[in-house]
């Protein structure tokens, strides 16, 4: 290799690195794997940083004063005494986007030194792993088995359920003894692990006090966490499509905290939106992140105080990959080739920037010229898919639902989407298409079809 090419290399690495580890992360993270010790469950791979969580709480954590200060105050708490006489439980309750599965990202991160993929966090989600009601006796038993091997395999394990306002009712007391003031259960100590429940069990109640509080031109900080705890643990407990409906675990009293997540109002969005911007390395544009706000939906209808979903940081790398992206091909093919311009390719197909590389200006060539009378849903997935493919640590899958009468262009776009991100287009072993009608037909079939999608 020439040595400006090398030059050129290492310039495209320095100032692109948001942009490079598009291609790279995937070769990064084997190299990492392969060579990184096995994680164990000691002080090297397990010290919690209190002044770290504080930081993060702080600086990433927007528009949720009393969330901030308990979780704070529950951790560290815990991670600080060495003879505590239960594992720690907390229940978080919400709206969806308001932080809850971000703030146990934030704890795990300043506890684990691999985060959530530390082999020593545990995340159940209901609709995922405890789908059928008819088998609640079989999770049960799982789920204590389960929790029994993680925790004597390691005393700091953390586990985290989300969606308990969708679980069966009577599944989460199986781990009650766990939960409890003993000192081990079946020879196993559970008194240093974390368990942490998302829900959105009294969001209404939590909502309300918020919209009132605005209403009345009070500070929403003024809302207290004595305001709102004890209608939560309340909601949890009677509500019938809850998975805490008439709990041991609320009734004697085995959850430390319920903690609200209020709604978020529009100064929260923007304060999201620069913090993203300043995590990612660019220099925070408040204008552009006014302009990402007031793209979100707003409830109450007329009074239009809160974001109805989550901010979705993705979004503003939108443009970015347009940008860099040609030219970042190019110049990697020009130094792979020996000048050609174009990236090696290879049979069969494989999972790589050989087959797979989005090409953002494709895409909006192919919308704006082959796409007719949808000015709509243009912009809007031009946005959603640049902002998802040009940002290496997305938070969640990129999902889209296409509505409209049949030949409005919903497959169309879909092919389009698929052309210009794999290589084969939507021929790629890497796109699945299911037609209801022909790979789920049968309404008795439905369990099947469950397992068999999952």
């Amino acid at each position: 290799m020439k040595a400006v090419q090398v030059y050129l290399l290492l310039y495209v690495f320095l100032m692109t690195n948001v942009l490079v580890n598009t291609f790279f992360g995937g070769i990064t993270d084997k190299l990492r794997w392969i060579f990184k010790s096995q994680e164990s469950c000691d002080s090297d791979w397990i010290s919690f940083n209190a002044t770290g969580l504080q930081a993060d709480l702080k600086g990433k954590l927007f528009g949720q004063h009393i969330a901030s200060d308990i979780i704070l105050k529950a951790v560290n708490g815990f991670m600080s005494n060495d003879n505590s006489e239960k594992p720690l439980v907390l229940s978080l309750h919400g709206l969806s986007g308001t932080g809850k599965s971000f703030v146990t990202k934030l704890i795990a991160e300043n506890i684990y030194k691999e985060g959530m993929g530390s082999r020593f966090v545990h995340l159940f989600i209901s609709s995922l792993h405890f789908p059928h009601s008819s088998q609640i006796d079989t999770y049960k038993s799982q789920l204590q088995q389960w929790i029994k091997g993680k925790v004597t395999d390691c005393g700091r394990s953390m586990f985290i359920f989300d969606e308990v306002d969708k679980m069966h009712p009577g599944l989460i007391d199986s781990i009650k003894p766990y939960l409890d003031y003993y000192n081990n259960v079946d020879g196993v100590s559970y008194r240093k692990a974390i368990f942490i429940f998302l829900n959105n069990d009294g969001t209404q109640r939590i909502t309300e006090t918020a919209l009132n509080f605005w209403r009345e031109g009070r500070d929403r900080e003024e809302i207290e966490f004595k305001d709102l705890e004890t209608s939560l643990s309340t909601s949890a407990f009677t509500n019938k499509q809850s998975g805490f409906l008439h709990s041991s675990l609320i009734e004697q009293s085995m959850i430390d905290y319920f903690i609200p997540f209020l709604p978020l109002e529009y100064t929260h969005v923007v304060q999201c939106v620069m913090a993203q911007m300043k995590a990612i390395g660019l220099k925070p544009d408040q204008n552009e992140a006014y302009k990402l706000a007031r793209d979100l939906q707003y409830f109450p209808k007329f009074e239009r105080v809160f974001s109805v979903k989550a901010f979705d940081p993705t979004v503003i790398f939108e443009g970015l990959w347009e940008i860099f992206g040609p030219f970042l091909r190019d110049i990697l093919g020009a130094l792979f080739n020996g000048g050609s311009g174009n990236v090696p390719t290879h049979s069969p197909e494989k999972c790589d920037f050989d087959w797979i590389s989005f090409r953002a200006a494709g895409l909006q060539g192919d919308l704006k010229s082959k796409l007719f009378g949808q000015h709509v849903a243009l912009p809007i997935i031009l946005k959603a898919v640049n902002g998802f493919m040009s940002n290496d640590n997305s938070e969640k899958p990129m999902v889209l639902s296409l509505h409209g009468p049949t030949g409005t262009g919903k497959n169309f776009v879909s092919n389009m989407i698929a052309d210009n991100i794999y290589k084969e287009g939507i021929n790629s072993r890497f796109v699945h298409v299911f037609i209801s009608t022909l790979h789920f037909p049968h309404v008795h079939q439905i369990d099947t079809y469950k397992s068999q999608l999952q």
